[in-house]
């Protein structure tokens, strides 16, 4: 049988651990999904009035894995990282090999 004492000790320490002030949060992590959202509704909505853009499905689902790994990337960089230099440092290398790949599948620089 477990007794009153040890039963608080685990909610105590369970809740230590649930609390990690140097990651990204929940309402971060909606606000990433909103903005990748938003994002790829741009070339949707300029789909409509211009037929400079002309995206097909796969082009719509290329850059959403490729924006939702890098929010996946950056997720992980501020969960594994503690010092705010570190983080700038990852989130900066997440964003230019995202701009890479974007740049290599647009116009094909290699």
């Amino acid at each position: 049988m477990i007794s009153d004492q040890s039963a608080v000790r685990v909610i105590i320490m369970t809740r230590r651990y649930e609390r990690r002030p140097n990651h990204v949060g929940s309402t971060q992590r909606w606000l990433l999904a909103i903005g990748i959202v938003a994002l790829l509704l741009l070339p949707m909505i300029a789909m409509h009035f211009t037929d400079a853009v002309d995206w097909t499905a796969f082009d719509f689902s290329a850059a959403a894995l490729l924006l939702g790994g890098g929010a996946i990337a950056y997720d992980m960089a501020t969960r594994r990282f503690r010092s705010a230099k570190a983080r700038t440092i990852a989130t900066v290398a997440v964003i230019l090999f995202m701009a890479l790949i974007w740049a290599e599948g647009a116009v094909g620089l290699f």
